[in-house]
């Protein structure tokens, strides 16, 4: 619970672009250091919802954000995936970026 908390408190930053970076690079981290599957599968939607509400408020992390979601190493699941790139491709009036997870 403190580490779902952590990460939504995270979220509620200003959206300047400097504190945007800094939480891109924190989850990125905290994806690539959390230490099983179990683990990642209960903080999965807390850490979606977090990266999806920086990432409407700044912009600057759409493509970074697109690529992480999109890697095909990616800890998301395709649900999650698909969920998370209609959110950010509606937002950005960009839905080619839906096709492309569909495909997967």
């Amino acid at each position: 619970d403190t580490c779902k908390n952590l990460i939504k408190a995270i979220s509620f930053v200003p959206g300047d672009s400097n504190c945007a970076l800094l939480f891109f690079e924190t989850v990125k981290k905290l994806i690539e250091h959390i230490p099983n599957a179990e683990m990642f599968k209960e903080l999965a939607t807390t850490i979606l919802h977090s990266l999806l509400k920086m990432t409407v408020k700044v912009p600057l992390l759409f493509a970074p954000a697109i690529e992480l979601l999109l890697a095909s190493n990616s800890s998301f699941c395709g649900r999650l995936q698909l969920e998370a790139v209609t959110v950010l491709s509606r937002a950005y009036n960009m839905m080619p970026y839906t096709a492309a997870i569909t495909s997967l």
